[in-house]
Protein backbone atom coordinates (compact mmCIF):
# COMPACT_ATOMS: atom_id res chain seq x y z
CA UNK A 1 0.00 0.00 0.00
CA UNK A 2 1.15 3.32 -0.50
CA UNK A 3 1.77 6.46 1.04
CA UNK A 4 -0.76 9.38 1.80
CA UNK A 5 0.59 12.87 1.27
CA UNK A 6 -1.53 16.11 2.10
CA UNK A 7 -0.35 19.50 -0.39
CA UNK A 8 -1.88 22.66 0.87
CA UNK A 9 -0.74 26.07 -0.66
CA UNK A 10 -1.73 28.56 1.81
CA UNK A 11 -1.48 32.25 2.68
CA UNK A 12 -2.34 31.56 6.12
CA UNK A 13 -0.78 29.37 8.94
CA UNK A 14 -4.23 28.66 10.58
CA UNK A 15 -4.78 26.74 7.48
CA UNK A 16 -2.37 24.80 7.39
CA UNK A 17 -2.86 23.55 10.87
CA UNK A 18 -6.58 23.10 9.70
CA UNK A 19 -5.60 21.17 6.91
CA UNK A 20 -3.30 18.81 8.86
CA UNK A 21 -5.56 18.66 11.34
CA UNK A 22 -8.40 17.18 8.94
CA UNK A 23 -6.06 15.40 6.89
CA UNK A 24 -4.01 12.47 8.11
CA UNK A 25 -1.52 12.10 5.64
CA UNK A 26 1.91 10.17 6.17
CA UNK A 27 3.37 13.70 5.47
CA UNK A 28 2.98 17.24 4.66
CA UNK A 29 3.64 19.47 1.79
CA UNK A 30 3.24 23.24 2.71
CA UNK A 31 3.83 26.10 -0.10
CA UNK A 32 3.48 29.17 1.22
CA UNK A 33 1.42 31.78 -0.81
CA UNK A 34 1.64 36.20 -0.56
CA UNK A 35 -1.91 37.91 -0.50
CA UNK A 36 -2.30 38.31 -4.39
CA UNK A 37 -1.32 33.90 -4.53
CA UNK A 38 2.50 34.13 -5.82
CA UNK A 39 4.15 31.12 -4.95
CA UNK A 40 7.44 29.10 -5.84
CA UNK A 41 5.61 25.80 -5.92
CA UNK A 42 8.92 24.61 -4.74
CA UNK A 43 7.12 22.15 -2.35
CA UNK A 44 4.73 20.86 -5.01
CA UNK A 45 7.43 20.11 -6.86
CA UNK A 46 9.49 18.21 -4.10
CA UNK A 47 6.15 16.29 -3.41
CA UNK A 48 5.77 15.64 -7.70
CA UNK A 49 9.23 13.89 -7.35
CA UNK A 50 8.84 11.99 -4.55
CA UNK A 51 5.08 10.28 -4.97
CA UNK A 52 5.62 6.85 -6.41
CA UNK A 53 2.86 4.50 -7.64
CA UNK A 54 -0.17 3.70 -5.48
CA UNK A 55 0.56 7.30 -3.46
CA UNK A 56 -2.19 9.28 -2.62
CA UNK A 57 -2.05 12.79 -2.86
CA UNK A 58 -4.44 15.00 -1.30
CA UNK A 59 -4.94 18.88 -1.83
CA UNK A 60 -7.66 21.13 -1.86
CA UNK A 61 -7.84 22.44 -5.19
CA UNK A 62 -6.00 22.36 -7.95
CA UNK A 63 -7.10 25.73 -8.94
CA UNK A 64 -4.26 26.86 -6.07
CA UNK A 65 -1.47 25.54 -8.45
CA UNK A 66 -2.55 25.86 -11.44
CA UNK A 67 -3.98 29.16 -13.42
CA UNK A 68 -4.54 27.28 -16.63
CA UNK A 69 -6.08 23.92 -18.57
CA UNK A 70 -2.69 23.23 -19.61
CA UNK A 71 -1.39 23.44 -16.08
CA UNK A 72 -4.57 21.41 -14.79
CA UNK A 73 -3.63 18.84 -17.89
CA UNK A 74 0.04 18.73 -16.83
CA UNK A 75 -0.45 18.11 -12.91
CA UNK A 76 -2.95 15.36 -13.30
CA UNK A 77 -0.85 14.25 -16.68
CA UNK A 78 2.31 13.27 -13.85
CA UNK A 79 0.24 11.83 -11.22
CA UNK A 80 -1.46 9.49 -13.88
CA UNK A 81 2.35 8.62 -15.58
CA UNK A 82 3.27 7.82 -11.60
CA UNK A 83 0.29 6.02 -11.26
CA UNK A 84 -0.98 8.21 -8.20
CA UNK A 85 -4.49 9.28 -6.78
CA UNK A 86 -5.27 12.54 -6.53
CA UNK A 87 -7.97 13.63 -4.07
CA UNK A 88 -9.32 17.29 -4.13
CA UNK A 89 -11.10 18.56 -0.42
CA UNK A 90 -12.44 21.03 -1.88
CA UNK A 91 -13.03 21.34 -5.56
CA UNK A 92 -13.96 24.24 -7.39
CA UNK A 93 -15.43 24.85 -10.52
CA UNK A 94 -16.19 21.36 -11.52
CA UNK A 95 -12.60 20.55 -11.74
CA UNK A 96 -13.30 17.16 -9.85
CA UNK A 97 -14.72 15.60 -13.40
CA UNK A 98 -11.41 15.83 -14.71
CA UNK A 99 -10.46 13.34 -12.03
CA UNK A 100 -12.61 10.88 -13.46
CA UNK A 101 -11.57 8.40 -16.62
CA UNK A 102 -13.83 9.83 -18.85
CA UNK A 103 -12.99 14.08 -17.38
CA UNK A 104 -9.12 13.22 -18.48
CA UNK A 105 -9.66 11.44 -21.13
CA UNK A 106 -11.33 14.43 -22.68
CA UNK A 107 -9.03 17.24 -21.73
CA UNK A 108 -6.09 14.80 -23.01
CA UNK A 109 -7.87 14.46 -26.60
CA UNK A 110 -8.44 18.78 -26.16
CA UNK A 111 -4.44 18.68 -26.07
CA UNK A 112 -3.81 16.27 -28.03
CA UNK A 113 -5.81 18.11 -30.84
CA UNK A 114 -4.55 21.31 -30.31
CA UNK A 115 -0.70 19.94 -30.22
CA UNK A 116 -1.31 18.50 -33.83
CA UNK A 117 -2.39 21.77 -35.11
CA UNK A 118 -0.11 23.53 -33.83
CA UNK A 119 2.68 21.09 -35.56
CA UNK A 120 1.30 21.91 -38.58
CA UNK A 121 1.38 25.76 -38.27
CA UNK A 122 4.63 26.42 -36.72
CA UNK A 123 3.60 27.44 -32.72
CA UNK A 124 5.16 26.28 -30.02
CA UNK A 125 4.04 22.52 -29.11
CA UNK A 126 2.90 22.00 -25.63
CA UNK A 127 4.97 19.76 -23.27
CA UNK A 128 3.98 17.54 -20.21
CA UNK A 129 6.74 18.35 -18.16
CA UNK A 130 7.98 16.82 -14.90
CA UNK A 131 7.43 20.07 -12.79
CA UNK A 132 4.80 22.95 -12.36
CA UNK A 133 6.39 26.11 -13.48
CA UNK A 134 6.07 28.86 -11.60
CA UNK A 135 5.47 32.88 -11.76
CA UNK A 136 8.23 34.85 -12.97
CA UNK A 137 9.06 37.66 -11.13
CA UNK A 138 7.38 37.57 -8.42
CA UNK A 139 8.60 38.00 -4.89
CA UNK A 140 7.50 34.60 -2.79
CA UNK A 141 8.00 33.30 1.09
CA UNK A 142 11.92 32.85 1.02
CA UNK A 143 12.39 29.11 1.17
CA UNK A 144 12.44 27.29 4.76
CA UNK A 145 10.15 30.26 5.86
CA UNK A 146 7.37 28.16 6.82
CA UNK A 147 9.81 26.55 9.49
CA UNK A 148 11.42 29.41 11.02
CA UNK A 149 7.95 31.00 11.05
CA UNK A 150 7.24 27.98 13.59
CA UNK A 151 10.19 28.51 15.23
CA UNK A 152 9.98 32.03 15.91
CA UNK A 153 6.23 31.85 16.76
CA UNK A 154 6.50 28.82 19.23
CA UNK A 155 10.04 28.19 20.23
CA UNK A 156 11.16 31.87 20.54
CA UNK A 157 13.65 32.20 18.22
CA UNK A 158 14.77 35.69 17.90
CA UNK A 159 13.42 37.61 14.55
CA UNK A 160 16.55 38.94 13.78
CA UNK A 161 18.54 35.24 13.67
CA UNK A 162 15.45 34.42 11.39
CA UNK A 163 15.90 37.03 9.32
CA UNK A 164 19.60 36.56 9.05
CA UNK A 165 19.38 32.39 8.28
CA UNK A 166 16.88 33.53 5.52
CA UNK A 167 18.84 35.70 4.30
CA UNK A 168 16.37 38.65 4.35
CA UNK A 169 15.99 41.96 6.29
CA UNK A 170 14.48 42.17 9.52
CA UNK A 171 11.46 44.20 8.41
CA UNK A 172 10.57 41.74 5.45
CA UNK A 173 10.92 39.05 8.25
CA UNK A 174 8.55 41.26 10.28
CA UNK A 175 6.25 41.88 7.26
CA UNK A 176 5.82 38.05 6.36
CA UNK A 177 5.02 37.32 9.79
CA UNK A 178 2.37 39.59 9.51
CA UNK A 179 1.41 38.44 6.38
CA UNK A 180 1.37 35.12 6.90
CA UNK A 181 0.39 34.64 10.57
Amino acid sequence: MGQKFGYLCTKKHSEAQLFKGVVKADKFYIDLATDRGWSSYEELNNLIEEVEENDQVIMSSMVMVCATLEEVYNLLYIFRYKGVKLNLLNPIRGEEIFLTEGGFKTLEAIFNLRRDLTKNSGVIEIKAENQIKHRENQEVFPAGFYQMFIDYKNNGLNAEVAAKKLKIDVHKFYRLVREFG
